[in-house]
């Protein structure tokens, strides 16, 4: 029993250090932006083109940490 008692606070406390990370979301503006450009990606000039880039990069480094 001691073997369950123990996996189960283990598994607890991974679920406690992993849940910022389920529910971390963009800020809306910045998500809303990026869902912007990214619907009309065919469409952008450089410029906003380069704004996309520089947000997908934004919201994986974030996701990573």
């Amino acid at each position: 029993m001691a073997t369950v008692s123990v996996a189960d606070d283990i598994l607890r406390e991974c679920v406690r250090a992993m849940r910022p990370v389920a529910d971390y979301q963009l800020e809306p503006a910045l998500d809303r932006r990026l869902r912007d450009l990214g619907e009309r990606k065919e469409f952008l000039s450089p410029e906003e083109h380069a704004e996309l880039i520089d947000l997908v990069a934004f919201s994986r480094k974030r996701s990573i940490e």
